[in-house]
């Protein structure tokens, strides 16, 4: 039997599965609808048309390519072109997503104009007017965690996963921005949301927009007979990997695992800076499946007791019912930290940035999954012991957030129960 108790707040990141954290477990329950809009009032100068123009241009950019610096206009509309709602899986379990992952598709992180004291609503596809009201110092754009917007029976999870969302969401808008000639530089850290500026980027446009700066290898461009995608199609291509009817998991189709290019190129997005204040404390660590072996990111083959041992720990038991399909699994990446020492010698607000950066590092992992033709799915539900012990890291670390990539199902697939 577990026995709920209470928590510092400032060792909020021990909740959740796996986490070692003595607390009940995650129920889900009655969850507020965050869709359809943040119930603000639009700005009545605004049109989607800017939007439209970044999507347009997306659409015949080939990836991983960036266009010239000052193609685009107002980064504002690159923000919107990036972050509003426009796909649909009706089979899903959670219908509408923007093209970045969010927990249950509920979006809690906003971004806000400064300048201009205006918040965009990525449902309504609009920036409507920010209560806060505009502060014309400091970075234009700052981001806002809404933890309203996630279910209240998260707890206190929901700050993590709002500070991991920071980090997903400030990845996905430097790499759509990178795309179109532009640079986000961030400037603050995460106590009130990343602040960051969207400025003109290498007048040169060679090479990747990914901020990790490499060059995708896995490009489709490289297979014969495979026309190269487009930015437009990648975006488009990242499903949410969700269970259909409702059910809950990721659904994963049987596969012969990667190929050598393809593990090459997953390993490259997680390299690179990332802009944020601090030191870079989390690390990254990588497993993929070739044919019916998994090793890790040195090549060393993983003893298949204790690569079993991982994939059972993820929350819930492999079946159909659930969809934890993970033995379909080809890659998994872990974001590792040790959160105590990091608050003993930085304080609370480096755990948050640690978080933030787990979540940026995770995302970049979207982009060539996709140009392979993969889904990628960030999740938090990793038993931390069996994880660390298998890639031999101290204990006392954390899986901050880790990603499962594989080949999903043709889209509308129904699963036979």
């Amino acid at each position: 039997m577990t026995t709920a108790v209470h928590l510092d707040p400032d060792r909020l990141w021990r909740h959740g599965p796996g986490k070692s954290a003595a607390v009940a477990p995650v129920r889900p329950g009655p969850e507020a609808d965050s869709s359809g809009g943040l119930g603000l009032r639009p700005a009545l100068e605004e049109d989607t048309a800017p939007m439209d123009a970044v999507r347009a241009a997306l659409a015949e950019l080939t990836y991983p390519a960036r266009a010239a610096a000052g193609s685009v206009g107002d980064p504002a509309a690159v923000i919107g072109a990036a972050l509003r709602v426009h796909r649909l899986e009706p089979h899903g379990e959670y219908a509408f997503h923007s093209s970045h992952p969010s927990v249950r598709a509920k979006y809690p992180v906003v971004v806000r104009d400064r300048s201009r004291g205006l918040v965009f609503d990525p449902w309504s596809w609009r920036w409507c007017a920010d209560p806060v009201g505009a502060d014309r110092h400091g970075p234009r754009f700052r981001l806002q965690v809404r933890t309203e917007h996630l279910p209240r029976f998260y707890g206190g999870l929901r700050p993590i996963l709002g500070d991991l969302e920071q980090g997903v969401t400030l990845r996905h808008l430097a790499t759509v921005a990178g795309a179109v000639g532009l640079e986000l530089v961030a400037t603050e850290g995460a106590r009130d949301g990343v602040a960051f500026d969207l400025v003109p980027g290498s007048a040169d446009p060679a090479g990747s927009a990914d901020p990790a700066g490499a060059a995708d290898p896995a490009d489709d461009a490289a297979r014969p007979g495979v026309d190269a995608p487009t930015w437009g199609r990648i975006l488009e291509r990242r499903s949410a990997g969700r269970m259909p009817r409702g059910l809950p998991g990721a659904l994963l189709s049987a596969s012969r695992g990667l190929r050598p290019d393809e593990s090459a190129a997953l390993a490259a997005a997680l390299g690179g800076t990332v802009p944020l204040p601090g030191p870079p404390v989390v690390g990254m660590h990588t497993l993929h499946r070739r044919g019916d072996r998994w090793h890790r990111d040195d090549g060393a083959p993983v003893p298949a007791a204790a690569m079993a041992e991982v994939l059972a720990s993820h929350g819930l038991p492999n079946a159909p019912r659930n969809g934890a399909y993970l033995e379909r699994a080809e890659f998994l990446a872990f974001a590792t930290a040790d959160p105590d020492a990091i608050a003993a010698e930085c304080g609370t607000e480096a755990v948050r940035l640690a978080l933030v950066r787990a979540g940026w590092l995770i995302q970049g992992l979207s982009y060539p999954a996709a140009a392979c033709g993969r889904v990628c799915r960030p999740t938090r539900s990793f038993d931390d012991p069996a994880v660390t012990s298998l890639l031999g890291r101290p204990r006392r670390e954390h899986v901050l957030l880790a990603a499962v990539i594989g080949v999903s199902p043709a889209t509308g697939i129904e699963v036979l129960l």
